[in-house]
């Protein structure tokens, strides 16, 4: 019986090592991005909330990928009902891609989906010719919408958080650190900390944190 079922597209070029470089991860899921080989030549597939995307080689996690090109293990179909494949309509009507649709149920089922960066450079998808990451066309369209995004992003939302920080400084770090954990720019926030003078415990607990958050002002407070 096979461990392993690799989707290639027949509109893919790509390197002769393809299979034994996706292989070698050793992850569930892992295969290789690519473009749209039309207009407005997107990127297909989806990285994870929080991933740096301008990262430029190794490994980076996806909501959704594209199959074109797609490693799986054969367990991961142990723990998913069929059809492992189905294109299921969205609210408004529209088709979701049978591949979309497996690396949603994938992830519910608590798998993680990988892209090979470095293979997503080198793999072309043939349309009038051949288009990959680094195509003229597909790079005009990342940039365009690089800028549109600066151009609607929203202003950061700043909240405030007031913590009962007397006698309870572990509350205060597992608090600190819990929202840089969640935070997709840590750099972003603000923790204001109001402790009393005589407070020590509090105080060396914010001295702590900055070391690993930074981003913190202590208020004293004078009872």
């Amino acid at each position: 019986r096979a461990e392993w079922l690799l989707f290639l597209d027949s509109d893919m070029a790509f390197p002769r090592d393809t299979l034994n470089r996706l292989m070698a991860h050793g992850k569930d899921i892992v295969g290789a991005n690519y473009p749209q080989r039309c207009h407005p030549f997107v990127m297909l597939g989806l990285a994870s909330a929080g991933q740096d995307t301008s990262k430029q080689e190794g490994l980076i996690e996806m909501d959704h990928m594209p199959a074109g090109c797609l490693l799986i293990k054969m367990s991961v179909f142990e723990k998913l009902s069929r059809p492992y494949f189905r294109c299921p309509f969205d609210e408004s009507g529209t088709i979701t891609g049978e591949d979309y649709d497996f690396c949603e149920r994938a992830r519910d089922a608590g798998f993680t989906i990988y892209n090979d960066i470095d293979l997503a450079k080198e793999i072309r998808h043939i349309g009038v010719k051949e288009y990959a990451y680094d195509s003229e066309e597909v790079q005009k369209t990342m940039n365009d919408y690089a800028e549109k995004q600066k151009e609607f992003s929203t202003p950061p939302i700043s909240i405030s958080v007031l913590i009962p920080s007397r006698g309870r400084p572990e509350l205060l770090k597992m608090t600190v650190l819990s929202l840089d954990h969640l935070a997709s720019e840590r750099n972003s926030i603000t923790y204001c900390i109001a402790a009393d003078i005589d407070d020590i415990p509090t105080h060396l607990a914010a001295q702590e944190l900055m070391k690993i958050s930074g981003n913190i002002k202590i208020l004293r407070m004078d009872r």
